[in-house]
């Protein structure tokens, strides 16, 4: 079969360490939690709740919140002990090995895989209050792409300097689920603009971080595929100009307005 086919491809130039774990050990597992994700979003989910009322899930999102909180920077803890404490981590190649420092960074990406997938819930939250307001392209997008993207840095790059990513990333969405806990909690910081703002700012900063890391990557001699590098500078672009997009109308023209 073609998937089959697709399967032995990868496997030829990826992580053979992927295959402990039923989740990831296919591209097609991504993918289809991916085709899931946003076909609930768009068919299932407002059609279920189309003759419901609203659903009161603020619980289910406070005890979400402090999980990802805690998971997030606990991730972020573990890359600064077992990644920036090496000399050479601007330009660091992935161990491949299946013991100490390897394996510890493998995990690390494997974990972070699985925050990637868990963030979707998110959206789920949003359908049963019927707040599709929030569930924008951007939103959609955002989480698809992660789910993606994650899976194929822990299939070819599960390590080594890439974790640099996931150290901006994890302390950004740990920061970001502060903000969303405290909205939970109270409504009236949801009514702050000035902390929403300040979290966007965050968000944007770290994507123009990710791409100015993705450019010295380029020109910097490091053994590292450049493919995925140019891709994630493409992805990466993409979304700063969806966020940038957001900020705008979100913050600049309203206040002109």
């Amino acid at each position: 079969m073609i998937f089959a086919k697709i399967d032995e491809i990868l496997d030829k130039y990826g992580d053979d360490r992927i295959h402990e774990f039923f989740l990831c050990d296919s591209v097609w597992k991504p993918l289809s939690i991916v085709a899931l994700y946003v076909l609930f979003v768009k068919k299932i989910g407002p059609w279920f709740m189309k003759d419901r009322q609203p659903y009161n899930v603020r619980n289910f999102v406070i005890v979400f919140d402090i999980i990802q909180i805690v998971a997030n920077f606990y991730l972020t803890y573990k890359i600064s002990t077992n990644y920036f404490t090496s000399d050479d981590w601007y330009c660091c190649d992935v161990d491949y090995s299946n013991h100490g420092i390897g394996r510890t960074q493998f995990l690390i990406f494997y974990w972070y895989h699985l925050l990637k997938i868990s963030d979707i819930l998110d959206t789920i939250f949003f359908i049963l209050k019927k707040n599709n307001r929030q569930i924008s392209h951007l939103h959609i997008y955002h989480h698809s792409l992660m789910i993606i993207f994650s899976w194929m840095g822990l299939k070819f790059v599960a390590g080594g300097q890439s974790l640099s990513i996931l150290f901006a990333n994890t302390f950004v969405h740990g920061v970001m689920y502060s903000y969303y806990l405290l909205t939970a909690i109270d409504v009236r910081y949801k009514e702050n603009k000035a902390i929403k703002k300040l979290v966007t700012q965050i968000q944007i900063g770290q994507f123009v971080l990710l791409l100015t890391m993705g450019v010295f990557y380029v020109i910097q001699p490091c053994k590292f595929p450049r493919t995925l590098i140019i891709f994630g500078m493409v992805n990466t672009s993409y979304l700063l100009y969806l966020f940038s997009k957001f900020y705008y109308y979100e913050y600049i023209k309203t206040k002109k307005t």
